[in-house]
């Protein structure tokens, strides 16, 4: 019986086995952005900033050039460089280890982030797990992938496979499909035994059979390893392969992660000293740490992913004031600039109101002079700001 919780992986001196933190170049090129390399490589990933600069540049990631946090720093918004397209054989994400990063922050701020982030998972005692000689009472998913692989036709490597979405992922050669079977009906009846929900390639994420374990899918198929020799050129052909597979009777379970995936084990083989058969509570204990460590990865990516979107949403604040406070500078210019006017029109239609009153005007003249006056004192008004009253902050 092996007793098994997430938090014994805490307490090992070995590396914790999730520890691998997958940062997408779209995440990364927000984040260079952002946040200067020489604070960003410590203090997130444990690097140098040389050594994030190199990330960057495998990643195709644009970063900042001299002066750009100059700039930042006193109010200044300069154009980032766009993200361009990525090559085709480049890679769009890069794995840290995040156990690096420890290195970089004391024994008080490692504290806090366990607190924050740590998820714990109640313990559970791992059964031993005997594989019968003969396949007896199968569970509904090792019955249906029975029944599927009694019809299925070898691929290319030898192998016949049972997907389909209500039985448990499978791909052995046609003489080892009972021992297939009678392994995975003991993994799953051993995962049943201590309360985990065991499920087909259509109830999932990952598109295999898979166990639900703390509501985290741990997903799981296994296979036949192949051998692989060349072709004599007698008896190959245009559209033939140039290799031919031969199955090796040996096997191969698997954890399939897509994403997040947690660190550590996730495969097994059989060797010249043991087989598949005598590891099966490990699997189990270590499908047991996965769903912890998937869960703890989601945990801290939620955590991330809420930060970044907060120094955006800041970043965007500080860009709308910046644009608010030039309008009013705009603003207050050339209300002042029409103030000015509105004050020099009025000087000048006194001057001529003083002139007409000292001179002798002709009846018609005078009233030419006097709708003049009248027309030159309401245009002056609709030139001066103030006479929709006084200013206010909008």
């Amino acid at each position: 019986m092996v007793r098994a919780t997430c938090a014994d992986r805490w307490s090992r001196h070995e590396p914790d086995p999730f520890s691998l933190m997958e940062v997408h170049r779209e995440t990364l090129y927000e984040e260079v952005w952002e946040t200067p390399l020489s604070r960003l490589a410590p203090e997130k990933y444990g690097i140098s900033d040389v050594g994030l600069r190199k990330v960057c540049e495998k990643l195709h990631v644009p970063t900042p050039p001299r002066g750009y946090w100059a700039k930042r720093q006193h109010g200044k918004d300069p154009p980032k460089e766009p993200l361009p397209d990525l090559p085709e054989d480049a890679t769009e994400a890069h794995t840290f280890d995040s156990t690096e990063t420890s290195t970089s922050k004391d024994s008080g701020s490692q504290e806090d982030d366990a607190e924050d982030s740590h998820v714990e998972a109640s313990p559970i005692e791992i059964p031993e797990i005997t594989v019968d000689p003969h396949l007896k009472n199968p569970h509904p998913l090792i019955r249906n992938a029975r029944n599927a692989l009694k019809d299925a036709q070898p691929d290319t490597y030898g192998r016949v496979q049972a997907s389909t979405g209500k039985a448990v992922r499978v791909s052995v050669s046609p003489s080892e499909t009972g021992r297939a079977l009678r392994i995975l009906d003991a993994l799953v009846k051993g995962a049943q035994s201590v309360g985990w929900p065991v499920r087909g390639a259509s109830a999932g994420k990952h598109g295999v059979s898979h166990f639900v374990i703390a509501d985290e899918e741990v997903p799981f198929r296994i296979t036949e390893r192949t051998s692989r020799e060349e072709k004599p050129e007698s008896e190959r052909s245009l559209l033939d392969r140039k290799y031919r597979y031969s199955p090796t009777g040996q096997f191969r379970l698997e954890f399939p992660f897509n994403h997040p995936k947690p660190r550590g084990q996730k495969k097994w083989r059989d060797t010249e000293t043991r087989d598949l058969e005598d590891v099966l509570p490990s699997i189990l204990e270590r499908a047991h740490e996965a769903a912890c460590g998937v869960k703890e990865r989601r945990e801290e990516q939620r955590q991330f992913q809420r930060k970044l979107q907060e120094k955006i949403e800041k970043r965007k604040e500080r860009r709308r004031r910046r644009k608010e406070e030039k309008r009013r500078h705009e603003k207050l210019e050339e209300e002042a600039e029409r103030w000015s006017k509105a004050r020099s029109l009025r000087e000048y239609i006194r001057e001529v109101r003083s002139r007409a009153e000292r001179e002798e005007l002709a009846p018609q003249k005078r009233k030419e002079v006097e709708e003049w006056l009248e027309w030159a004192e309401a245009h002056a008004d609709r030139v001066d700001p103030l006479s929709d009253g006084l200013p206010t902050l909008e």
